[in-house]
């Protein structure tokens, strides 16, 4: 077989040689006997420019790279000098198919398995004997890929097998296509096993400090709790380990410094990490349940003391935030009582965690024991801030007297997790910079410096656009610039485009007329111009002016008996005002607003009746506005807040001075919280888990004289998110909204994707005389949404859910109804 072969490769030669004697020229080339190579990709291997000459020496090199691509088991060629035409005959290696079949969590899908980890073209022929070198390089590219992400053996296995077998691939005994199929088998973390000289409750403590997930504690949970969670999240990374091994170090259970100093038990952190990935073998599991590993740690208690000894005297030196009696009840050691070095241990680690959850999260303690005397003396350390730095990832544009303003951690005062929240919050709110990071670095137990690192964003133009069909074609486009010189400029332009469609009807019956109105609004444009100057020269005084041009339409139509009025109204306004606001605080602003509003309506009125009548009114609403308003934010993120509160409150009166006698004063106060869930790095600057967010607000309208202008009122329909269009319409004084809503972060990518479940209570009056301040009239929905916050769009909001007046209104079984919206929610 192989003296065959030789011959033919000779043969070939021969003929190269005395059919391509001299320079030719191909001007076609045809190609016969391929079946899964393409003429083009055969083409593409030969590179044989047409209509050019070229020297035998080339040519020879072109068919030498066809025959040795793997591909082919013979080719043979002939040329046409006359006509200029190639002839080349292939005959195809048996192809190759490769396959997967995947047992355990999908850790990588199977496509992306294809398409990064094999090392040959599946589906393409191969020389047989190459492809027994090709499989073990695509094991180890498919290994490479899950150590990419982060997995690490044994909780991969990659294992092969080929039809036909191994030995008849090696000799060519092949007639047909050959079969790789790989077997990836991948392994949740079922538990962890501690070992060391440890009672069973401390045992429990060390577990939680490792924030591993195990699958037995997914099955511990209800099923209905299971369905928002993610099993692959149960297979670890070895990140995740070695961040287990760091908080295990960080207890004064097995470290004497605590988590501020880990570098006297680095040895031992070592030595644990590497006997954890040796250690890693199957779980025995219940039946029904996939396959899982257990891993095991090794652990040695940090010596206090050598023997149990008599507690005579506890002191305690060196706490200012927290009392001596705090401490000595967390601790749970008693004067006159024997002690063990695991009683002292606990009880350290259970007044850091004291400190820890009052906000001093900075605090070291340190201990020093006098055996013979029965003495045991804490020493608490609670560092204060030396000083704060500020650096720049790249040059620095932004204004330090804007940057030191958001800053609410204090020099010479103890460093808490409020502060320093806070501090993060009011620096990443004001959208001038792509990250901030703050660091605390330990200069020694009792002083530290914070570094609050910066990253300038380079692109100042912002292009936001939007829009969607929801009763009509809505866009929306906003452009601005912010922050152009690092003084903090907001240069806005809004546009705003609502069409709506023609079957967008509001029908309203009253029932003591006996009347039906029909409302169709015609398209709605609107364009708002802003500047905004914050702590103009330095001072805590911002500005900014607003000016606003709007024009909309609507026809109503109604029915009466044999009478049918038909009023066709248009409404031009335009508004300015200016609105400085003084900065109490970072956190806090007390401002107030004045301009001038006027708004022009021009009413054809036709009647249809015995006495057919059509007349134009021309009404509207002018005057100036006054208005006093207090903020209060410490909300971490404007789009999706993770932790912070809200507070406002503004009170407002319109219409003065104005033509029309429509004075009305108004109120309105908001407050909003948002509480992040389960545990977590207390210093992450991203969030991956459950937010509970919380709003409360009300606002009332008071009439002063003619009652208040149709333009102002309000709509309980600006609390609802279940809704197709608007429900309610605009004729309330008065409405008093709650909301509760629990985020569940789906992805933190550059489209961040939330799942949402939510519950709005709207209460509501319209009655201007009425003194039931919260409104005898409600409406209630609740649901799921998926929130999408798109880079220049914001958030898109889309989901299912019920609402109460949608039911009472329907003629038929309502079960909810799909819906979705622009903007957060809260």
């Amino acid at each position: 077989m192989k003296s065959k072969k030789i011959f033919l490769v000779l043969l070939i030669a021969l003929s190269l040689t005395v059919v391509f004697a001299g320079p030719v020229t191909v001007r076609k080339i045809s190609i016969d006997g391929n079946e899964k190579l393409s003429r083009g990709e055969i083409l593409e291997m030969l590179s044989i420019p047409l209509r050019t000459q070229i020297e035998q020496e080339s040519l020879e090199a072109s068919v030498s790279a066809l025959k040795d691509s793997g591909y082919f088991e013979a080719v043979s060629f002939s040329f046409d000098e006359s006509s200029g035409l190639l002839s080349v005959t292939v005959k195809e290696y048996p192809p190759v198919i490769a396959s997967f079949s995947y047992f355990g969590p999908k850790l990588i899908n199977v496509d992306t398995l294809e398409a990064s980890g094999l090392s040959f073209k599946n589906g393409y022929p191969m020389k047989p004997y190459n492809l027994i070198y090709e499989i073990p390089r695509t094991k180890e590219k498919l290994a490479a890929l899950f150590e990419e992400r982060g997995y690490f053996e044994p909780f991969y296995e990659i294992e092969w097998e080929t039809s036909p077998e191994k030995s008849k691939i090696l000799s060519e005994e092949v007639d047909g296509p050959i079969e790789v199929h790989f077997i990836v088998k991948t392994y949740y973390l079922w538990d962890i096993e501690l070992q060391g000289d440890f009672s069973e409750e401390v045992i429990s403590i060390l577990k939680d400090r490792l924030k591993l997930k195990t699958l037995k504690s997914y099955y511990d949970k209800q099923p209905i709790a299971r369905l928002l969670l993610k099993k692959k999240d149960y297979t670890p990374k070895k990140e995740d380990i070695i961040n287990a091994v760091k908080n295990l170090y960080s207890s004064y259970i097995l470290n004497k410094e605590g988590p501020w100093d880990q570098r006297g038990v680095y040895q031992l952190m070592v030595l644990t990490l590497n006997n954890a990935f040796q250690n890693i073998k199957t779980a025995e599991v219940p039946s029904g349940v996939e396959p899982s590993k257990v891993i095991t740690f090794y652990l040695k208690p940090a010596d206090y003391i050598e023997n149990p000894m008599e507690l005579k005297s506890i002191f305690i030196e060196g706490n200012e935030n927290l009392s001596e009696l705090q401490i000595l009840t967390t601790s749970g050691l008693k004067e006159g009582e024997t002690v063990t070095n695991e009683k002292i241990a606990l009880a350290v680690d259970s007044v850091y965690k004291l400190f820890s959850e009052s906000g001093y999260l900075f605090t070291s303690i340190t201990t020093s024991v006098d055996a013979e005397k029965g003495f045991l003396k804490f020493g608490i350390h609670e560092p204060k801030v030396r000083d704060i730095r500020i650096e720049f990832v790249d040059n620095q544009k932004t204004r330090e007297y804007l940057i030191w303003d958001k800053i609410v951690i204090q020099k010479g005062k103890t460093l808490n997790l409020k502060d320093y929240r806070n501090t993060y919050a009011f620096l990443n709110a004001t959208n001038y910079f792509e990250s901030v990071v703050i660091n605390p670095v330990p200069i020694d137990k009792d002083t530290l410096d914070v570094v609050i690192t910066l990253d300038e964003k380079e692109k100042n133009g912002k292009f936001m656009g939007g829009g969607g069909w929801q009763n009509g074609l809505n866009l929306n486009l906003d452009v601005g610039i912010l922050n152009p010189f690092g003084y903090g400029q907001d240069i806005a332009t809004k546009l705003t485009v609502s069409i709506p469609i023609k079957g967008d009807k509001k029908v309203e019956f009253d029932e003591t007329l006996g009347a039906t109105t029909t409302t169709t609004s015609s398209p709605t444009y609107n364009i708002t111009l802003n500047y905004t100057l914050p702590k103009v020269g330095g001072s805590n005084w911002d500005l900014q002016t607003s000016a606003a041009f709007n024009y909309y339409g609507k026809t109503e139509i109604t029915e009466e008996d044999a009478t049918v009025t038909t009023t066709s109204s248009r409404y031009t306004e335009i508004s300015f005002a200016f609105s400085p606001k003084y900065r109490i605080s970072a956190a806090s602003k007390f401002g107030f607003s004045t301009g001038f509003e006027f708004i022009s309506k021009e009413s054809i009125v036709a009647t249809e009746s015995t006495s057919p009548s059509s007349e134009t009114e021309n009404t509207g609403f002018d005057g100036l506005y006054l208005s006093a308003n207090y903020d209060f934010s410490t909300r971490d993120d404007l789009l999706r807040p993770n932790s912070g509160s809200e507070f406002s409150f503004a009170v407002y009166m319109r219409g003065l001075l104005g033509s029309f006698n429509q004075e009305f004063l108004g109120l309105r106060a908001g407050y909003k919280k948002f509480i992040r869930l389960g545990e977590t790095d207390e210093f992450a600057q991203s969030n991956t888990n459950p937010v509970i967010g919380l709003r409360l607000s009300i606002e009332q309208l008071l009439p002063l004289n003619n009652g208040v202008y149709e333009k102002y009122l309000l709509s309980p329909d600006f609390f609802i998110r279940v809704k197709t269009s608007s429900l309610l319409g605009q004729h309330s004084y008065g409405v008093t909204a709650g909301s509760l809503q629990l985020r569940f972060p789906l992805s933190n990518g550059s489209v961040p994707v939330d799942l949402t479940a939510f519950v709005d209570a709207v209460f509501y009056r319209n009655d201007p005389t009425s003194w039931d301040i919260i409104g005898m009239d409600n409406v209630i929905d609740f649901g799921l949404s998926l929130d999408l916050s798109i880079p220049m769009i914001g958030v898109i909001r889309v989901g299912y859910g019920y609402n109460s007046y949608l039911f009472s209104e329907t003629t038929e079984p309502y079960w909810g109804t799909f819906f979705f919206g622009f903007g957060p929610a809260f």
